[in-house]
């Protein structure tokens, strides 16, 4: 019998892997220049870590203000070695969601609009890091490899 962690979803690798095959949109956005402002920035200590906090300001369609609060999870760098023609992304990052890290990478991308104006985005696309897949995949198999010796009845 494998012993199983309540806490740690180590399989969270395969349903990433079988959602990909299912959902193209998963781990895939864009990003766009946003009409928002930046109202105020800061650290805020949270239970004993500093993190680095951003409220932003927008009018919604009823005309109330609204302000948004964001938690900084991570960065973007640009890419200075990005090769003229290549497929290679413009910006790259990483970033922690929900304890598990990823990596982020972003291609600049126009569209033309129906008035023919045109709309400058970041296609971006997100994925495990695979440092942290490995650290699973060793966990995972060291809870398949142990057995579970109680005498616990359930």
């Amino acid at each position: 019998m494998a012993i199983k962690s309540d806490m740690l979803d180590i399989n969270i690798k395969v349903k990433l892997k079988e959602y990909n095959m299912e959902d193209k949109k998963l781990n895939r956005g864009a990003l766009y220049n946003s009409t928002d402002r930046i109202f105020k920035g800061g650290k805020i200590n949270v239970n004993g870590s500093d993190q680095q906090f951003l409220v932003s300001e927008y009018t919604n369609k009823e005309g109330k203000k609204k302000f948004p609060i964001y938690v900084n999870v991570g960065y973007f760098n640009i890419n200075t070695k990005k090769e003229q023609g290549s497929n290679q992304p413009d910006v790259y990052g990483n970033f922690e969601f929900n304890t598990f890290k990823f990596k982020i990478a972003g291609w600049k991308q126009v569209k033309k609009r129906d008035d023919g104006s045109e709309l400058n985005y970041l296609s971006v696309s997100v994925e495990f890091d695979k440092e942290q897949e490995k650290g699973l995949d060793e966990i995972e198999k060291k809870l398949d490899d142990k057995e579970l010796d109680d005498d616990i009845p359930f």
